[in-house]
């Protein structure tokens, strides 16, 4: 992952600017911890949120993974955060997000594995 997205997405992630949700990038209720990535780079890739239904957003039709617009701007290798396997056992950012893990301990997980992603 591209240093310099890494820093901004865990500015983010501490600011205390985002309300944090599960199962979906963007809800009614706040953003996955890739929501607020997709958020932060909207800029640089043109991209725009949409309803997706009711309660939850897409961008560019995607509602829990990212779109290669936004992974090919951070740099990152999977669309979906997976981390090293010798560390988390192959689990993700998304998965972490989604069992709990709040978005400071995201953002320290990302901060010692940027590089990885």
């Amino acid at each position: 992952m591209k240093k310099e997205i890494a820093d901004r997405w865990i500015e983010a992630l501490e600011s205390g600017k985002y309300s944090q949700t599960t199962n979906n990038l963007k809800t009614s209720e706040g953003f996955c911890c890739l929501g607020v990535l997709c958020e932060i780079t909207k800029e640089e890739t043109g991209l725009e949120w949409t309803d997706w239904d009711k309660s939850s957003s897409s961008i560019c039709g995607h509602t829990v993974s990212l779109p290669g617009e936004v992974q090919d701007i951070a740099g990152m290798h999977t669309s979906c955060g997976v981390l090293p396997l010798h560390l988390f056992r192959g689990k993700s950012l998304t998965s972490l997000n989604d069992d709990g893990k709040t978005f400071s301990e995201i953002a320290q997980i990302i901060r010692d594995n940027w590089e990885e992603l």
